[in-house]
């Protein structure tokens, strides 16, 4: 699913780019839902120039459901802690306000004319090598794996480099941009992730001065009911008041605890495939 921050209505919002990455996709599905369309797309080169962006609106892939967590970005949540830079210098309040869902399907690519036997090294984002690993375990067992700023940049680099042994997964978008370039060797060699329910889902910063099981014990005292599903948390250390600080998930309706941070509260679209916020 995908999220952006925002404070007010935008005329940029910025995405993890360049063209044809996920982020664009999801960029342009905020950007149909506004009613003003007079909107500028911001390509970014990786997570954290997104973050750092001073657009009002920002596109960051949060989780999947094959990866869990992208990193980069719970470390740029937790390092502002819901403050966004304005050109001045002065901070304003900003926190998760849309969401939105893309299905992801990776395509394997390489130049024109080459062949899975020709591979010897395969560049991605991150979380795309970690979706396609069983792919890549079973039919390119001994193809070194190379993380790289996004999807389609990786692609961009196998292109520019022109050596038949590498091969890049990406969007098929990114693949459909320069198709007469690349070979396409393979389709969906993600995982196949089960769609998630229609939930309410609460994020917050928490200082290290609580476990999370003390939190999750709190908040179920606080109403007396019983623990809200599906918790999860990232722990990031931090250069400010506290020396580390987690990004608490919720899913269901629950109080914050009265030290943490609110980042925002909203409804899952159902079909959740990866999330930005």
């Amino acid at each position: 699913m995908f999220r952006s921050l925002a404070t007010a209505m935008s005329k940029r919002m910025a995405y993890l780019g360049p063209a044809g990455t996920y982020g664009e996709q999801a960029a342009k599905a905020f950007l149909a839902r506004l009613p003003d369309k007079n909107v500028e797309l911001v390509p970014c080169p990786n997570i954290r120039a997104v973050y750092d962006d001073s657009a009002e609106y920002r596109v960051l892939p949060l989780e999947n459901t094959l990866q869990s967590a992208v990193i980069e970005t719970v470390d740029a949540l937790l390092s502002t802690l819901g403050q966004a830079k304005q050109a001045n210098g002065s901070t304003r309040p900003r926190s998760a306000v849309a969401d939105t869902a893309l299905q992801i399907s990776h395509q394997l690519v390489g130049l024109k004319g080459a062949t899975l036997a020709d591979i010897t090294h395969v560049r991605s984002h991150e979380q795309a090598l970690g979706q396609s690993a069983s792919w890549l375990s079973e039919h390119l067992p001994n193809a070194k794996r190379e993380p790289w700023s996004s999807t389609a940049a990786a692609v961009a680099s196998i292109m520019e480099e022109g050596d038949k042994s590498g091969a890049a997964i990406c969007s098929k978008s990114a693949y459909e941009n320069d198709k007469n370039r690349l070979e396409r060797l393979a389709d969906g060699t993600q995982g196949d992730p089960t769609p998630k329910s229609d939930v309410t889902v609460s994020f917050y910063a928490v200082p290290e001065s609580r476990l999370i099981q003390d939190v999750k014990g709190e908040l179920v005292a606080a109403h007396s009911r019983p623990a809200p599903q599906g918790w999860r948390s990232e722990t990031r250390t931090s250069r400010r008041a506290w020396p580390v600080w987690t990004l608490v998930e919720v899913r269901g309706d629950a109080p914050a605890p009265s030290d943490a941070v609110w980042l925002g509260t909203f409804k899952e679209d159902p079909s959740t495939y990866q999330r930005l916020l």
